[in-house]
This record gives structure tokens, C-alpha cells and sequence, in this order.
């Protein structure tokens, strides 16, 4: 299997083990079960359970600290962008994993969390990140619930309206498909 596989069945079997985690995770009002990880949901003042991307991404690095990768938070990205139609800057990934390759680190893959319903030009942005570094992508996205048009919702946000700025970039750097 080459190391771009393994780092994508890695990231597939990472997800699993998160989905597991946030689906038994417990909030201040409740007792935690066996299953339960150690990190808690608050609640706000109105009572209502504050659920965020963080949440994920420290279970997330939870998961990386007992495999065999390196992590880092807030990486600054390798490519600068302009998404407010200001100069370009660099951006930063939610978390990047590393390897360790004899005397040196290589960055493998990039991870970008989102909760909730984000807003397009957000949802954009991220995506943009994770295409242009060239190196392995992986976006999780935290729901606190769902109904019949979350989803197609959702996925008109990731796929839908940005299908043709995908397809140029792709167009750009890898030539026609």
C-alpha cells in the first residue's frame, strides 16, 4: 500500500474512532458512561449545550496521541490566498499530522473542522486550503442535529456552488480529466 493510502485508510479510521467518541460524549448534566472520553459538553446560560468544532479537534488530537503521527495546530499554510480581495497571505489549517522521515518532518495531511451550518464564504475558504497545499486533505464537519435538508444543504456549500472554482483548480494544476 503506498504511504498516500495508508495516511487516507489512517484518516478514514481516525474519523471512525472521532464519530464514536462525540456520539458518546456526555454534557455537565449528565453522568459519563465506559465509553464516554473524558472531555464534557458545557452548557450556555440558556441552558442549551454550546457544541463546537473544538470539541472535535480535541478528541481528534486525543486519537493522534496514541498513533504514530505528529501534529500541529494553527499550521501556517504553504501557499498564500486572498479571500477578501485584499493582498495574499498565508492561511493557517485547523491541524496538519506529520512523519517522521529519518532526520526530518514531513508534513502528510491537512484536517479542517467545522461545525454547525457555516457560512458559504467559510466553507469555501477551508476547501481552497485543503485543495492548494497539495498534500492530503481531510475535513470533518460536527453537526449538533440534522434534518432533511442539512445535508444537501451542506454539500451545496462544499460541492454545489464552488463545483466550478473546484474544476478550474483542477483544470489548472493537473490539466483536463
Amino acid at each position: 500500500m503506498s504511504t498516500e493510502n495508508q495516511i487516507i485508510n489512517d484518516a478514514m479510521e481516525i474519523n471512525r474512532r472521532l464519530f464514536y467518541d462525540l456520539w458518546n460524549i456526555s454534557n455537565v448534566s449528565q453522568l459519563p458512561t465506559g465509553l464516554s472520553p473524558r472531555l464534557i459538553l458545557p452548557k450556555r446560560r440558556s441552558q442549551d449545550l454550546r457544541i463546537s468544532e473544538q470539541e472535535a479537534r480535541f478528541l481528534y488530537v486525543g486519537l493522534l496521541n496514541t498513533l504514530n503521527y505528529f501534529y500541529s495546530v494553527e499550521t501556517p499554510t504553504e501557499q498564500v490566498y486572498s479571500q477578501k480581495g485584499q493582498k495574499s497571505q498565508s492561511g493557517a489549517s485547523d491541524l496538519s499530522l506529520y512523519v517522521q522521515d529519518e532526520n526530518q518532518m514531513t508534513k502528510v495531511m491537512n484536517v479542517e473542522f467545522k461545525a454547525h451550518n457555516p457560512a458559504r464564504k467559510d466553507v469555501l475558504k477551508d476547501i481552497e486550503k485543503l485543495i492548494y497545499e497539495n498534500i492530503t486533505g481531510n475535513w470533518f464537519h460536527l453537526l449538533k442535529s440534522i434534518h432533511s435538508q442539512s445535508i444537501p444543504v451542506l454539500f451545496d456549500k462544499i460541492a454545489g456552488r464552488y463545483q466550478l472554482k473546484i474544476n478550474a483548480f483542477i483544470a489548472h494544476k493537473w490539466g483536463e480529466i
